[in-house]
Parts: structure tokens; C-alpha cells; sequence
């Protein structure tokens, strides 16, 4: 298992530029301190590297829809972490209450200027919603706005996981967790202007992501729906 902890230590056992590893990552100074923020930093690069990570992709299951309420922040779904909504086909689903999950349906992408033409002019009607969009402020609309509390269910991008206590581990699996120590140690050597160090560091790495984006990257379908 991978922590926080172990992968600084891994860091600075690679890097051989301190006598005695760390034993904590916090009340650090000096270098320990620099590998401590160095690692943090490696991790948060590496999710921000790409926008479609599948361990960034978060689930929401039977959120009840407010009766008569045709947008949603994603506070107001519970949501943690969110970053951004995933615009695909068959992303999001509802059912109607009454019936149960048997009645579970997927809604529809419709263009925001569409959707906004259609479902928030004129006199509108509650019903079962049909359509789903996004509106400039981000928030997630529904159309038409729902005349029952209809569960919804879907998924969202995650905003990047900070890593701050010993114990803290890194959602990508872990047999990825090398990229992370190997990209702490580029900024290291990037740091000392070690420029043989970033070098090595940096075929390692580079190895490693290229595992990782085979891996963690959704795979390109003939025929399949838009890519999240």
C-alpha cells in the first residue's frame, strides 16, 4: 500500500541526497520539508496532466430531484470533489418513484441554447424529466423540471486529490505510484539543476505515465458514444 509517507521515502531513498529518511510528513524543515511539498506537487501535476483519468471519475447514486426545481449545483446534489459534469451519452439516469427501478431511464443530452429555448420560456409544465444540460454557471439542469422527487443517478469529474497526512493514499492504482516518487525527484533535481539526475528521472517517469495513460485512459471504441 502506498501512502504519503512511504512514497516520500521513497523519494528521497531514490534521490541519495539525505542521510536518514523522514518519518512523518508533517513538523518537517529543511529537505525533508522540500520532498515533503515536492511529492504533494508531483501528484496534484500528474491528475492535472489529463482531464479524463478513470480513478478521477466520481458516482452519485438515487439523489432525490427537487419537485419543480430545473437546475442543480453540485452542493445541492451532495456532491464532493466535483470538478466538472460528464457530457456523454447514457451518463445520467432517473426513475420515476412510484414505480421503483424498474422505470430507471437514461436522460438526454440537449445543447444549453436548446434547452434553454425549450424548458425555461413560456409556461413550462412539471413532469418527468427527459433532457439534460449544463448551464453557463455549471450548474445541471433538467428538463422538464420534475413534478415528482425523481432519484437521479450519474457521474462527474473529481477535482485533484491533495495528499496532506502519513496515511493518505493515492487514488490511481498503485502500482502507479512510482510516477509519483520518480516526478517528486525530477523537481528535485530540477531544484539542485542536477541535470543528470532529471535525465534519469525523467526516462522513468516517462515510462511509467506511458503505462498509466494505456491503463487509466479511456479506450477508443468504433462506433462508441463521445469520450467523458
Amino acid at each position: 500500500m502506498g501512502t504519503f509517507l512511504t512514497i516520500t521515502q521513497d523519494a528521497e531513498r531514490e534521490s541519495a541526497t539525505v542521510d536518514t529518511l523522514l518519518t512523518s510528513v508533517t513538523s518537517q524543515t529543511g529537505r525533508h520539508l522540500k520532498f515533503v511539498e515536492w511529492v504533494k506537487r508531483a501528484w496534484l501535476d500528474i491528475q492535472r496532466s489529463r482531464a479524463d483519468w478513470l480513478w478521477m471519475r466520481g458516482e452519485f447514486e438515487d439523489v432525490a430531484l427537487s419537485v419543480g426545481t430545473g437546475r442543480y449545483t453540485a452542493t445541492a446534489l451532495g456532491l464532493t470533489r466535483w470538478a466538472r459534469w460528464i457530457v456523454a451519452k447514457d451518463t445520467y439516469y432517473i426513475y420515476d418513484p412510484d414505480i421503483g427501478n424498474s422505470d430507471e431511464g437514461a436522460l438526454l443530452w440537449m445543447p444549453w441554447n436548446e434547452f434553454r429555448r425549450t424548458y425555461e420560456r413560456g409556461s413550462q409544465t412539471n413532469n418527468k424529466p427527459a433532457h439534460f444540460s449544463i448551464s453557463p454557471a455549471g450548474e445541471f439542469c433538467v428538463g422538464p423540471a420534475p413534478d415528482k422527487a425523481y432519484p437521479l443517478s450519474g457521474e462527474y469529474r473529481k477535482s485533484p486529490q491533495t495528499l496532506s497526512a502519513n496515511g493518505d493514499e493515492p487514488e490511481c492504482p498503485e502500482r502507479f505510484h512510482t510516477a509519483i516518487s520518480d516526478r517528486a525527484n525530477i523537481l528535485m533535481s530540477q531544484h539542485d539543476e542536477a541535470e543528470m539526475h532529471i535525465q534519469t528521472n525523467k526516462e522513468r517517469y516517462g515510462a511509467t505515465m506511458g503505462e498509466m495513460r494505456r491503463d487509466q485512459l479511456p479506450q477508443i471504441v468504433n462506433g462508441a458514444a463521445p469520450l467523458a
